[in-house]
């Protein structure tokens, strides 16, 4: 039997070492010290339902032909050895990145505690958020927490984060450099930001941060509500802002998206349905069907003119709230084009302990459009300025102040959106 017809025969026993090495298609590999084994000794041995479909199997063939020729025959020059494991981290890698999608990545065993670690009202860490751009690739303060260790050190939204403790992290993944990041209580980090091209470096010390989702205040006779992502509390703390404004007797409401990264689609449906009555608050398009979030019929039953401040971090499902208030004609956008990821993923566990996070979907407004890459357009288009103060915010309290003089200012919505 030749080789070729032995491995064709092996394939479908081995298929969880053929489908992790899948990704050397792209090129990427790296070695770290072991020694060889056999390939069912990398593995547990495949149920039935994970065997590679015979039609694939020609395909998949130099996938794990690369693989067992460099385990077999490959030497390292500093002499370290090559790990099957190192051999499959980087092939999954490789794979996602052959898919030129910055929010499809693989996430190796060692990072999936991180990555599942859920973002708690209090945790120890320096304050801030992170975003990744789409199009360079850099990881950037999407915001930062009053108060906090970066509010204090003079960290920005928009600094980009290029070092941690002296090594420079550019190259690094988001979770890579929040995992980086993290510490116990009391224990101080250098970070190394990049801001309008110089670079600054900031040492903090990590402390407890009590982080509400929801930030509220009155503004003279306006209520202003800062939401910070769209989380599992993101309603319950905007109901109780929303019943202070009204007790207050505010003429207006400001709801401020800027630096929003998003958060869960129930969320969004909860937050948006405060002010939507009834129909369509975003659709997930799957290419070969949809599926349809409407509103849950929890209005708030706040009657008030309403602005939503917009910025280009204002990311995900705080788009598709925008998208829908502008819609249905609820309020006001107000700022400069949002960020642009109209798009949905998941994350699926493979067998090796990590995951493949990506694109399954794009998201659309109720009206039927994709605000992926070119963001939500705002209504009414404001910069935010060199100059101190906070130009946005001003304009639409101004906005709001005129508006409050005008009788009936406040549009009804309609079921079947704009």
């Amino acid at each position: 039997m030749t080789d070729r017809k032995r491995m064709l025969g092996l394939l479908p026993r081995l298929s969880a070492i053929v489908l992790a090495a899948a990704g050397f298609a792209a090129g990427v590999a790296f070695g770290q010290q072991g020694r060889p084994v056999a390939a069912q000794e990398a593995t547990p041995e495949p149920t039935p339902e994970h065997l590679i479909p015979v039609e694939d199997q020609e395909l998949l063939y130099p996938i794990w032909q690369a693989y067992d020729l460099i385990r077999r025959g490959y030497r390292d020059p500093d002499d370290e050895g090559v790990s099957a494991n190192g051999l499959i981290n980087g092939a999954l890698a490789g794979m996602a990145t052959a898919l030129d999608d910055p929010n499809s990545y693989y996430i190796p065993p060692s990072e999936m505690q991180a990555f599942d670690r859920r973002v708690s009202a209090q945790t120890v860490g320096l304050g801030m958020g992170v975003g990744t751009d789409e199009e360079t690739g850099a990881v950037y303060v999407t915001r930062v927490v009053d108060l906090s260790p970066a509010a204090e050190a003079g960290i920005l939204a928009g600094d980009i984060i290029v070092g941690i403790d002296g090594e420079d992290v550019s190259g690094l993944t988001q979770n890579e450099i929040v995992e980086r990041s993290r510490g116990p209580e009391g224990a101080q980090v250098t970070l190394t930001v990049e801001r309008d091209t110089v670079r600054l470096d900031f040492t903090l010390t990590r402390s407890v941060i009590d982080r509400p989702v929801v930030n509220s205040a009155i503004i003279d006779d306006i209520g202003y509500l800062r939401l910070e992502q769209f989380a599992a509390r993101s309603r319950q703390e905007m109901d109780a802002a929303l019943a202070t404004f009204t007790e207050a007797g505010v003429t207006g409401l400001i709801i401020d998206l800027r630096g929003n990264a998003g958060g869960t689609s129930g969320s969004t449906v909860e937050v948006a349905s405060a002010f939507i009555p009834e129909g369509r608050i975003f659709t997930e398009d799957f290419g070969r069907r949809d599926r349809v979030f409407e509103a849950n019929g929890d209005l708030a039953g706040v009657d008030l003119p309403l602005v939503v401040l917009v910025n280009g971090r204002t990311q995900s499902a705080a788009e598709a709230f925008s998208g829908a208030i502008q819609d249905y004609d609820l309020g006001t956008i107000i700022g400069v084009p949002t960020f642009g990821k109209g798009t949905v993923q998941t994350v699926e566990g493979l067998a090796n302990g990590g995951a493949l996070r990506f694109t399954i979907a794009r998201v659309l407004t109720p009206s039927g459009d994709s605000y992926h890459v070119t963001g939500i357009q705002p209504d009414i288009v404001v910069e935010a300025g060199d100059g101190p103060g906070d130009q946005q915010l001003d304009a639409a309290l101004g906005f709001l102040r005129e508006l409050a003089e005008q009788p009936d200012a406040t549009p009804e919505a309609t079921a079947d959106g704009a």
